[in-house]
């Protein structure tokens, strides 16, 4: 009898312990002023640049909007990226399609500095035989579908200049998988087959009610 109530209260102590170190490790959420739900609209603050062997896809234009919305206390925010006014591998006119594929975006581990910095993931959600495509020139082509880039997504709390709470996605040197599908005459490509791309640019996500009226959103632990 006295074995078994030691190994009652071993196994107690030792699922408090794991829950405890479950809350602790708990991901961030998004705080909604108010409560409730809200829409989120990402633009870039500096133009998204995705190298591929060396070749620049430039896109200026860059807006994230909602699939839906989210809670307050969600873990993960689903957006559908457009791209625009690209130039791509040396050729000045280039598109960026995205039809059927969203990014969905999540932050990871404790808060970090001032302003509060988490590092995170982005997961490329794409429908079945659905990819981003990226075509310039009718000679170089390359796409990426669905993965999820750990190596470089970051989140970050910020104001905007109305004084809104709202957060950056910033993609630091991200790794992305892609298939080089088209390798013609111009095209600065090694060659058709898989590579590994490299993305960078930062993207201010403000939070909206469905009205479209401006609210506070942070990541909080």
């Amino acid at each position: 009898m006295t074995r078994s109530r030691h190994a009652q209260t071993v196994c107690i102590v030792f699922v408090a312990f794991l829950f405890m170190a479950a809350s602790a490790h708990a991901s961030p959420t998004f705080e909604i002023s108010g409560g409730g739900e809200a829409e989120v609209k990402g633009t870039q603050k500096t133009t998204h640049v995705l190298s591929i062997e060396g070749n620049n896809t430039e896109c200026p234009t860059v807006t994230m909007n909602s699939v839906g919305k989210i809670s307050n206390g969600a873990t993960t925010a689903a957006l559908h990226p457009e791209y625009s006014k690209c130039t791509a591998f040396g050729f000045i006119a280039a598109t960026v399609t995205t039809t059927g594929c969203n990014y969905r975006l999540m932050a990871s581990g404790t808060s970090t500095g001032s302003p509060p910095h988490y590092i995170g993931e982005v997961a490329v959600e794409c429908e079945a035989g659905k990819e981003i495509v990226i075509s310039a020139g009718g000679v170089c082509e390359a796409k990426f579908g669905s993965q999820t880039l750990t190596s470089g997504p970051e989140y970050t709390d910020t104001i905007d200049i109305n004084g809104f709470a709202d957060w950056d996605l910033i993609e630091d040197d991200t790794e992305i998988s892609v298939n080089k599908t088209q390798d013609g005459f111009g095209c600065p490509f090694n060659g058709t087959g898989k590579a590994t791309a490299i993305y960078n640019g930062v993207t201010t996500n403000l939070c909206t009610r469905p009205a479209g009226t401006p609210i506070s959103c942070k990541l909080v632990n």
